[in-house]
């Protein structure tokens, strides 16, 4: 339907996107340490960059749009020789209201994110203390205040990777586990109430 392409000197790749409710999208990039916001019409002909003001992330994962209309993006912000998973709540002109750091425990990354109303929900994994990687999954209301934050699974390594909201707020979460026995990686559903419990919980076999 349409083709942009963005300028050199700006950044190579665009990480994430999410849609506006006035026929627009955004999308977003790092260049020099700067998060880049390019917010566009949806039929392509209007294309705008703007720099997100105070928002301090390394590279971007994930973007979401609130009930309100503010947008959260997540990613990684480089903490010395450690990467910490971040979130920033900016306003559609690219002006940051908050950013928030998960805090189970460094390094960690935040790898989706989605919306609960003006609530934005966050998974991803960090690195527990035995050195293995372990699900991270993490709730934020509007003021940026963590509702909870849990370490989930037991197993070798983990990781989540994707969410998605039910009809019912129940949160739908996809990601992977490595066997310990065979060091073979298998697929792991997951579902959480909307206090971070887990309310079911599916591992792949082997051969899957």
């Amino acid at each position: 339907l349409w083709t942009h392409f963005i300028k050199q000197s700006d950044p190579h790749t665009l990480s994430a996107q999410t849609l506006l409710d006035n026929e627009e999208g955004v999308a977003f990039g790092v260049s020099d340490g700067t998060v880049q916001m390019y917010r566009f019409s949806l039929n392509g002909k209007r294309v705008t960059k703007q720099p997100v003001s105070d928002c301090a992330l390394d590279s971007i994962s994930a973007a979401v749009t609130t009930a309100s209309g503010d947008i959260v993006i997540a990613g990684e912000h480089a903490d010395f020789l450690d990467l910490i998973g971040s979130m920033c709540r900016i306003s559609v002109d690219g002006s940051t209201y908050w950013q928030t750091f998960a805090e189970a425990q460094a390094p960690s990354t935040i790898t989706d994110i989605a919306a609960i109303g003006d609530d934005v929900l966050g998974v991803g994994f960090h690195l527990a203390e035995n050195g293995n990687e372990q699900a991270l999954a993490i709730r934020f209301d509007p003021q940026g205040q963590k509702s909870w934050e849990k370490s989930l699974g037991a197993h070798a390594s983990e990781r989540l990777l994707a969410l998605n909201i039910l009809s019912d707020n129940r949160i739908l979460v996809l990601g992977s586990i490595m066997d310990p026995k065979t060091l073979t990686s298998r697929h792991w559903i997951v579902a959480l109430s909307e206090s971070g419990e887990v309310v079911e919980s599916q591992i792949g076999d082997a051969q899957e």
